[in-house]
């Protein structure tokens, strides 16, 4: 569990959507942590859940993460240059599509596994 509080960047197991609607693996923000029974009334059932979930970011912006789905979290206290990151682009590729034969096509491609929700 992050026991202290402060602005965490943290990445998921999993893809989550973000208040914007868009996919990310990672978000960065003020983090408070709380647990399900005394937030939401109700404990996680099973072995593989954690009782506790991280809040990140503000009212309007912010999220929630269950513990369970926090892969990495390092303390980081000034937001995260993405700049560098690429935004998106035209991928040349070959597929087979359902058994036909080869051809190439375009796909776009976003680069989700670079971005990071900013949850200010």
């Amino acid at each position: 569990m992050i026991a202290k509080p402060g602005k965490y960047l943290i990445t998921t197991d999993n893809y989550f959507f973000a208040p914007d609607g868009k996919q990310y693996r990672a978000v960065w923000g003020e983090v408070t942590v709380g647990e399900f029974k005394s937030e939401f009334g109700f404990e996680n059932a099973g072995t593989g859940h954690a009782k506790w979930f991280a809040r990140i970011g503000s009212d309007e912006k912010g999220l929630i993460v269950a513990g369970c789905q926090i892969h990495y979290a390092c303390m980081c206290p000034v937001k995260p240059d993405i700049s560098h990151l690429p935004k998106s682009e035209v991928v040349q590729s070959k597929k087979r599509m359902f058994g036909q034969q080869e051809s190439e096509i375009e796909e776009y491609s976003d680069f989700q596994n670079n971005r990071i929700y900013i949850a200010e």
